[in-house]
């Protein structure tokens, strides 16, 4: 488990296990905190605990707008659009192209060059962004679908566009989540299937009104 809080002016604080809070690797974090700072879990493995906030060194000297935290990873959201991830890389949910640990805040590239990020979930394996333009990105495990592709391998290690969205819903997403094995969308439409005063299309070709709908995939 991972607890973040983003302060009012920007930065990011932490606590919780070493291998996810983004302080750097097991022996800096000892090397850096007391006795009384760190402590172990009451978990079969024993896990290194940090026990008080700290805060976490972002590699931008941009404002941190949004954070989000899943089980064993953690996301952070720039001014500049621009997506930061750290913790365990089981299956790729980092997005930094391997399943590597990333002990500090590194940032995501990949396909999500060129885009600004304003959203991002994390699931238990993997991870999910949201950019201005309503693109929606994933990566990480895809044993049940959830990167939104059944043609992806097992493991997506950087950002993967979910291109089927662009044919459903207008193409433009609103909003995110995601569960342990599935991902949520928010589509604006219009929808090929609705028939009803809200999809239909204007003389500009624009929908007569917002019709916000969920898309589902993954397990």
């Amino acid at each position: 488990a991972i607890v973040q809080h983003l302060a009012e002016h920007g930065p990011t604080v932490t606590r919780d296990l070493v291998d996810c809070v983004g302080l750097g690797t097991l022996d800096q974090i000892r090397s850096k905190f007391t006795g009384d700072e760190i402590a172990e879990s009451v978990s079969k493995a024993k896990r290194t605990v940090l026990l008080l906030p700290r805060k976490v060194q972002m590699q931008t000297t941009d404002r941190i707008v949004r954070i989000n935290a899943g089980q064993w990873h953690s996301c952070a959201i720039t001014s500049s659009g621009e997506l930061y991830t750290w913790g365990v890389g089981f299956q790729g949910r980092l997005g930094h192209g391997d399943k590597e640990p990333c002990y500090s805040p590194q940032r995501v590239s990949g396909a999500l060059e060129g885009h600004t990020v304003v959203d991002v979930a994390c699931g238990s394996f993997h991870t999910v962004a949201l950019t201005s333009d309503g693109s929606v990105f994933c990566w990480g495990d895809n044993a049940n679908g959830q990167c939104g592709s059944g043609t992806l391998p097992e493991a997506v290690t950087r950002p993967h566009c979910v291109s089927s969205l662009c044919v459903v819903g207008g193409g433009v997403s609103r909003a995110i989540s995601c569960g342990r094995q599935h991902t949520a969308v928010v589509m604006k439409g219009p929808h090929p299937w609705c028939s009803n005063y809200c999809c239909r299309l204007r003389h500009d070709g624009k929908p007569q009104a917002d019709h916000g709908q969920v898309y589902v995939f993954g397990e």
